[in-house]
């Protein structure tokens, strides 16, 4: 199991600064914008916690440059289906 995996199932969320680098970045497709570094991003898991209902990991992907779990969730009646990947730094 993926170590993000396990913080989010657990709701273990004081873990999550141990997992993200200083510099790691969340693409949000929801907020159209990025949010940069281990404080913004840890905080930005945490918030996005609190609004799923019913949050549940489907399935992992583990290629070889990609990591990718893919989840169900709900918000209010609206049922939802997402990805939560990481990617190395392609711009680097």
């Amino acid at each position: 199991m993926h170590p993000f995996r396990a913080v989010v199932e657990s709701r273990d969320f004081d873990r999550l600064d141990q997992l993200f680098a200083d510099d790691v970045v969340c693409h949000s497709p929801i907020a159209f914008r990025s949010y940069r570094g281990r404080p913004a991003v840890t905080q930005i898991v945490k918030i996005v916690a609190t609004v799923l209902e019913d949050f549940a990991y489907e399935s992992e992907i583990d290629g070889d440059d990609v990591h990718a779990l893919v989840f169900t969730a709900r918000v209010g009646a609206l049922l939802i289906q997402g990805c939560d990947s990481c990617i190395p730094d392609l711009t680097a």
